[in-house]
């Protein structure tokens, strides 16, 4: 039985760049690793463009 492994940030970019080689950084890439993405930048708090788009909308 697999264990679940907590996340880390070294963890994220391994899986980013693991959904990276060969996609060609298409729709389906960002599919699946969007919650490394996520994960990575409210832990180093960047600001994704969709975040960026939703603070102007809001202002």
């Amino acid at each position: 039985m697999a264990t679940k492994k907590k996340m880390d940030l070294l963890t994220a970019v391994e899986q980013i760049v693991d959904k990276a080689k060969g996609s060609g950084l298409s729709s389906e890439f960002y599919r699946k690793a969007d919650k490394y993405i996520k994960y990575m930048s409210d832990s180093l708090l960047i600001a994704t463009a969709r975040n960026c788009s939703r603070r102007k909308h809001a202002e």
